[in-house]
């Protein structure tokens, strides 16, 4: 589980006192969604530069042995 995330969940369900649990959910997944694009966006450039890296060091084993 994602630090922050259990205090994101509970923040949002108590500032809905009073609403449905329909309006709640909603409210609640809006603030997990406004979480993750300020939070994992920067994992998901990472996750790229290790591909492209991962890929330029493989051309460029290869191209160094042409056996493998």
């Amino acid at each position: 589980m994602e630090e922050g995330i259990y205090d994101i969940v509970s923040d949002s369900w108590s500032s809905c006192e009073g609403m449905q649990v329909t309006d709640k959910l909603i409210a609640c997944a809006n603030d997990l969604s406004s979480w993750n694009q300020a939070n994992r966006n920067g994992i998901k450039q990472e996750l790229e530069d290790c591909r492209r890296e991962l890929l330029r060091c493989r051309n460029q084993g290869a191209a160094a042995d042409p056996n493998i």
